[in-house]
């Protein structure tokens, strides 16, 4: 039996704690039917005073704060994260608690916002790592030693897994499962939770959100005129900064430390997100859309759409644009 312990983490969401336990609990029943016993030993681990490890999680063991029992896979769940700040320091218990694992040999999978949890420990440092699509910037900006990829479903480094944003919760899990229990009761899981085996990633659910609460009215002039004029293919950053009152050294240097991207990164998110929604809302043609949003050349604009969504246009259209289908 492989023993695994799930953390309540303060201001868990409970959608990823109640699938994590359904996904498990679901193959121990399949594997009691098949083998006349469960599978994995679910234990939790909870902050003191939190009581509803006693109320909503009642039928798992409970570990106290200071032990540490032999456990094969330790997962951190998604947290909210309306303040990540006040969030890591609600959850600072858990950050010796988690090393002590890993220390012991005990594997750690973090889910979504988990990974803001798991990298607060150091244990991400150097390695691969994935998040919820909408947090990877104030994840990068927290964690620049974590080599994140916003557009992996999951990863897998010596023993230390990460999952996306969402449903790829039940990536992680049936990946988990797989290694665990082999590809036969993977595949039954997935079939079960009507889980697509072939996604690959997830950066066409990104959404371009402008950050606003820097502070800095210069970079803020500059996002302005960015959004102004995005459209013109031949608009360049020198003409854009010609008019505001700094240097150019120096503002591109407070833009990159107020957004973590240049100005030339901005740009092109902020053509790729008007190209986005066009494609999902209206039939124009692909080469209207690419003009309309500041592109002349196809090839290079399949290149950077692609990079950033993961998808072709065509192919983003097809998947998003209800009137193409």
């Amino acid at each position: 039996m492989v023993n695994v312990l799930l953390l309540l983490t303060a201001k868990h969401r409970l959608i990823s704690t109640a699938v994590i336990l359904d996904v498990l609990d679901t193959v121990n029943v399949f594997h009691e039917q098949e083998n006349g016993s469960p599978f994995f030993d679910i234990s939790i681990a909870a902050l003191p005073g939190d009581l509803s490890a006693a109320s909503l999680y009642k039928k798992y063991r409970r570990i106290a704060a200071d032990e540490r029992p032999r456990t094969s896979l330790l997962l951190i769940p998604a947290f909210e994260s309306t303040d990540i700040h006040e969030a890591l320091r609600e959850n600072r218990h858990f950050v010796p608690f988690i090393r002590d694992f890993q220390q012991q040999g005990t594997e750690i999978a973090s889910f979504c916002t988990g990974a803001f949890l798991l990298a607060e420990t150091g244990l991400l440092n150097g390695r691969r790592a994935t998040t919820h699509v909408q947090m990877c910037r104030p994840f990068s900006a927290l964690f620049p030693r974590v080599q994140l990829d916003p557009g992996a479903v999951i990863t897998d480094q010596e023993g230390i897994y990460t999952g996306g944003g969402a449903t790829s919760t039940f990536h992680l899990l049936i990946y988990l499962i797989e290694k665990y229990c082999g590809r036969q009761m993977a595949v039954k899981a997935a079939k079960f939770f009507a889980i697509d085996l072939d996604r690959i990633g997830q950066s066409y659910f990104g959404v371009i959100q402008p950050e606003r609460a820097h502070g800095d009215e210069l970079v803020m002039a500059l996002q302005d005129k960015i959004e102004e004029t995005f459209s013109r293919s031949l608009v360049t950053i020198e003409d854009m900064t010609g008019s505001l009152p700094s240097c150019k050294r120096n503002l591109l240097r407070r833009f990159k430390k107020a957004l973590n991207m240049t100005p030339i990164e901005y740009l092109q998110r902020t053509r790729i997100e008007a190209a986005r929604q066009m494609l999902e809302n209206r039939n124009e043609g692909i080469a209207d859309v690419m003009f309309r949003c500041g592109y002349s050349d196809p090839k290079t604009f399949r290149k950077l759409f692609k990079r950033n969504t993961g998808l072709t246009p065509k192919a983003y259209r097809d998947k998003y644009n209800r009137a193409s289908a």
